[in-house]
C-alpha cells in the first residue's frame, strides 16, 4: 500500500505506524479496542475526506471513520448533510436533494457514507436547571416507581428526567434522578421539579441553574477515555413493578463501581414525530434502558460482559425489541434492523 500517493492529496496530516503522534490519534475512548490501523488520515476539510475514501476502494479497504460523537436525537434537528458517498464523490443532502439519503441519515446511524458538515435548526437556550437529586439504593424501588409515575403523568416539553443507578465517589450505591428544565421561565422550573425534590427525602439535592453547557458536560468526568467498556440497550415497552424491582435488583449485584445503569425518559417533541418521518422509529416508547459498564482491570473482562449481558437479558420480558443504534455495541450488529 503506498500511502504517500494519498498523503501528496491531503491538506491535512496523515499519520503510519512511525509517525509521533500516531499512538495518540489511534486511542479510541474504550479501553478494550486496541486496534492498529495501517495509516490515520486526519483530514482537514471535505476534499481530504474524499480523497482518503478513493484511496482505500482503489487499495481494497474498508476504512473505519472516527466520529465526532452524538448528541441524543439531534436528527430531528437536522436540515441538511454535506457527504461524501463511498465511490468518493461529494453530494449535498435534504429534503430536496436526495430525500431518500435525507431520510436515511436522520438516525440510521454509519454506512451511508462520509457526512462532513450538518446543517441545524438551532433552538435558544441559555440558562437551565439541572442537576442530580440522589438517593440510597436501599430505598431504589420506592425512588424508582415515584419517578416512573411523576414522568408518565404528563411533563412539558421543556422538561426531561432521566434516572439511573450509580456509585458515589465514596463508594455508596446511589439511585440518581437527573432534570434538565430548559424552558424560558425558571421559576416555573422550580415548580415543576418541587415534587421531585421533596420525595423521599434525598440525601442530596445537587440541583442549581446552570448554562446549557455546563449541563451537557455533567456527566463527563464519570466517562473518561481509556476505560474498558461494554454496553447493552434497547427501548422499553413498559415500565411495570416487576421491572423496576429486577432493575435494582441487578443494581445490588453491580461488579464496577464505575457502571453507569440509565432509564433514559423521551416525550414531547420526540413522541410528535411520524415513526416512519425518520430512520429512527423508536417514537412510541417512553424509556430507553442503558447499561453501560465500565471497568479498568483487563483480568475482570469476563465478569463484567457477563453481569451486563445477564442484567440485560434479565430486563427482557419488558423489551420493545427497538435499540438507538448509537448505543449498540460490538457484538450488537445483528440488531441493526431493530
Amino acid at each position: 500500500m503506498n500511502v504517500d500517493a494519498l498523503r501528496s492529496q491531503l491538506r491535512g496530516e496523515l499519520l503510519t505506524p512511525d509517525s509521533a503522534g500516531y499512538d495518540t490519534a489511534r486511542r479510541l475512548w474504550n479501553g478494550m479496542l486496541n486496534r492498529r490501523p495501517a495509516a490515520i488520515a486526519r483530514c482537514a476539510n471535505a476534499d481530504d475526506v474524499a480523497a482518503a475514501v478513493r484511496f482505500a476502494v482503489r487499495e481494497g479497504l474498508y476504512p473505519a471513520v472516527r466520529a465526532g460523537g452524538h448528541n441524543g436525537l439531534s436528527c430531528d434537528n437536522t436540515l441538511a448533510y454535506s457527504l461524501v458517498t463511498a465511490d468518493g464523490a461529494q453530494v449535498a443532502v435534504s429534503a430536496e436533494e436526495h430525500s431518500d439519503l435525507f431520510w436515511a441519515l436522520k438516525g440510521g446511524s454509519g454506512n451511508f457514507g462520509v457526512v462532513t458538515s450538518i446543517t441545524y435548526r438551532l433552538h435558544p437556550v441559555s440558562t437551565v436547571i439541572s442537576g442530580m437529586i440522589l438517593h440510597p439504593l436501599a430505598r431504589g424501588r420506592e425512588v424508582l416507581r415515584f419517578y416512573r409515575d411523576f414522568v408518565m403523568a404528563g411533563l412539558p416539553d421543556e422538561l426531561i428526567v432521566y434516572a439511573g443507578a450509580i456509585t458515589s465517589p465514596e463508594g455508596v450505591p446511589m439511585i440518581a434522578i437527573v432534570p434538565a428544565y430548559s424552558g424560558g421561565n425558571l421559576d416555573e422550573g422550580e415548580r415543576l421539579l418541587a415534587p421531585l425534590r421533596a420525595f423521599g427525602p434525598p440525601v442530596a439535592d445537587l440541583i442549581a441553574r446552570m448554562p446549557y453547557v455546563a449541563m451537557q458536560q455533567m456527566l463527563d468526568a464519570a466517562v473518561p477515555y481509556g476505560l474498558r467498556s461494554y454496553w447493552k440497550s434497547n427501548f422499553m415497552r413498559a415500565l411495570p413493578d416487576a421491572a423496576i424491582d429486577t432493575f435494582v435488583h441487578f443494581a445490588e449485584a453491580c461488579t464496577s463501581p464505575r457502571t453507569l445503569m440509565l432509564l433514559e425518559h423521551a416525550h414531547g417533541a420526540v413522541a410528535r414525530v411520524l415513526p416512519n418521518e425518520t430512520a429512527f422509529p423508536a417514537r412510541g416508547h417512553a424509556f430507553d434502558l442503558v447499561l453501560l459498564s465500565l471497568w479498568d482491570d483487563a483480568n475482570d473482562d469476563a465478569r463484567q460482559v457477563a453481569w451486563t449481558r445477564a442484567f440485560y437479558d434479565a430486563m427482557q420480558p419488558w423489551s420493545a425489541a427497538m435499540v438507538y443504534v448509537n448505543a449498540l455495541g460490538e457484538d450488537d450488529g445483528g440488531r441493526v434492523r431493530e
